[in-house]
């Protein structure tokens, strides 16, 4: 009897092997749980013979130890935990064949454990590799459709380098950017002198409106970032700074030791200059500009050409005027706006409200007023937009400009914005018409152009770096045809230069056709070719960048002098 059943459970022991050895060329997914589901089968005949057995030994044998041991070999793994240990020191006078045959068993039931074990453990691992792959085929699958629908938004990679401000900035010579400071473009003569043309024309449009231009310091303690609110919601975009003293061994008092932050925006510090006098409600409205060098920490990987950034000067301005006068005032705003894009060739465009976003200060009271008032403004004059909701900035809500250039791209450039919350803040105030009465200002923040830096790579990509004459960095360019013709085109060069145009005189020994291509790469304007009939009749030759450019031909220097001075005036 005892034989019998060791020769099942060694055929058993066979069988699952072979099972094993042929299940590895099925799928391995199909094969694992085959061999799982037999090696468990068999362990379940093992378990019936090895109890069964137990029974006959307990029948004749006087030590029940073995039979004990049997049916704790029978056991679940899960069950086992105070089994009986068949190495007991009676097993020395048991039959070395029954010894034999039980240690068969037992390494035989481990070995199917153990298989099942870690056909378990492959499994689950072979699952984890599925799941991976497939994350990583969704993360792909994604990547490609953000990558198909940008490239469906926007022009083709050589539209794109074609107009690209980058490219066009380094052949014009307008800007560069180096790497001892990075987000801080160089402006070269011929970019700073768009620059200045872009300062230019907005200082005339402060005149015009009654704006009165102010100059603030760059750098202020943390109290003042903390009482408007910047060191709480906005410190991660600001650069902080600490003099040479800094450290508390060093010589200096603790005044020297503090920290200081560069100023990203000009609000606080024009609430300071609103502060520094009493004011009254016939003062108001108060319309503050400052083009001072605001700095931002953008992050390294997001930096590029003008676009974005570390150092840069934005048409910022701020008005100061009782609640009465708002409509007024932001009437006023979106006249601006649309007088300063139509001068600059933007004719498409489109406004949003951006309203409270989730992390906001002062009450919702307040800034469902304020949103009530921008809404109202804008409907009354007729202008279409649609609602941002959640985009506004953490002082107040905004309306937010986007204009849409020459190769359909969109940039979000002026802003609207009113604010409750700093004149709270700062204690604002102004004495009204009720005398021993004051009443706090409202301020709204107004950008049109933005950033100057980004303003200027949109229109360089905008334009194609084909510069209007009253923006050009290049308006005039005089060639000489005979060495006689020098000293006439320096004569006009200079005329020209006394009335404030930028001009280059050519007198190299290139032959003509090389300065008039050269000028033409350049996007000069207005080339004028100077020869000896020239010079006999104090007359210039005259041709045009474009086909619309009306003046050319032969001109007198006066004659031509008049008529660029036109098309400036007008912004041509």
């Amino acid at each position: 009897m005892w034989s019998h059943h060791v020769v099942l459970m060694r055929r058993a022991s066979e069988n699952a092997l072979r099972t094993t050895s042929w299940t590895t060329s099925s799928s391995l997914l199909c094969a694992r749980n085959t061999a799982t589901a037999q090696l468990l089968g068999q362990r379940s005949v093992l378990a019936q013979h090895l109890t069964k057995t137990a029974s006959h030994i307990s029948a004749w044998s006087p030590s029940s130890w073995l039979a004990a041991a049997l049916h704790s070999a029978a056991m679940p793994s899960s069950q086992s935990s105070s089994r009986v240990s068949l190495f007991h020191p009676a097993s020395v006078s048991a039959s070395r064949h029954h010894s034999e045959a039980f240690l068969t068993l037992l390494h035989h039931r481990a070995f199917c454990s153990a298989a099942a074990t870690n056909t378990q453990e492959q499994d689950e691992e072979a699952m984890q590799t599925q799941l991976k792959e497939a994350r990583a085929e969704r993360k792909r699958a994604k990547a490609a459709a953000k990558a198909d629908a940008v490239a469906a938004k926007s022009q083709t990679p050589v539209q794109l380098s074609k107009h690209d401000h980058r490219e066009i900035g380094t052949q014009q010579k307008l800007f560069f950017v180096h790497p001892t400071s990075p987000g801080s473009p160089f402006f070269l003569p011929h970019g700073a002198r768009i620059y200045g043309k872009l300062l230019e024309f907005l200082r005339q449009e402060y005149q015009e409106r009654d704006y009165t231009e102010v100059l603030s310091p760059m750098v202020f303690k943390e109290e003042l970032w903390k009482q408007s609110g910047h060191w709480d919601h906005y410190q991660e975009h600001m650069y902080s700074v600490q003099g040479a003293h800094h450290s508390p061994e060093k010589e200096g008092s603790p005044e020297d030791h503090r920290e200081m932050g560069l100023k990203p925006m000009n609000c606080p510090a024009h609430c300071l200059i609103y502060a520094h006098e009493r004011r009254s409600y016939r003062d108001l409205p108060l319309r503050l500009a400052d083009f001072g060098v605001l700095h931002r920490n953008e992050l390294s990987h997001t930096l590029s050409g003008l676009t974005r950034v570390r150092s840069f000067r934005q048409d910022d301005a701020h008005i100061f005027c009782t609640e009465d006068q708002l409509h007024v005032e932001i009437r006023d705003c979106l006249d601006m706006v649309k007088k300063v894009y139509s001068i600059l060739g933007f004719e498409d465009y489109r406004i949003s409200l951006s309203t409270r976003p989730d992390h906001f200060m002062g009450s919702e009271e307040q800034w469902d007023r304020a949103e009530r008032v921008l809404a109202s403004e804008l409907d009354e004059q007729g202008w279409k937009w649609v609602e941002n909701k959640g985009d506004g900035a953490f002082y107040g809500p905004k309306i937010d400009i986007t204009i849409k250039d020459n190769l359909q791209r969109e940039h979000q450039c002026a802003t609207i914005q009113l604010d409750f919350q700093l004149p709270e803040r700062f204690q604002l105030q102004f004495a009204t018409a009720v005398a021993g009465e004051h009443a706090r200002p409202v301020l709204i923040h107004r950008a049109i152009l933005g950033s100057l830096e980004r303003m200027m790579a949109i229109l360089t990509e905008h334009l194609n770096g084909k510069w209007p004459l009253w923006l050009s960095p290049r308006q005039v360019a005089l060639c000489t045809v005979t060495d006689p013709a020098k000293d006439y085109a320096l004569e006009v060069a200079s005329t020209l230069r006394k009335k404030g145009f930028a001009v280059h005189a050519d007198l190299s020994d290139n032959s003509l056709s090389k300065k008039i291509r050269t000028a033409q790469l350049l996007q000069t304007n207005y080339i004028c070719t100077i020869g000896n009939r020239e010079v006999e009749s104090r007359s210039l030759a005259v041709r045009g960048r474009d086909p619309s450019q009306q003046i050319s031909g032969s001109l007198q220097i006066a004659a031509f002098v008049d008529a660029l001075q036109q098309s400036v005036n007008v912004f041509k």
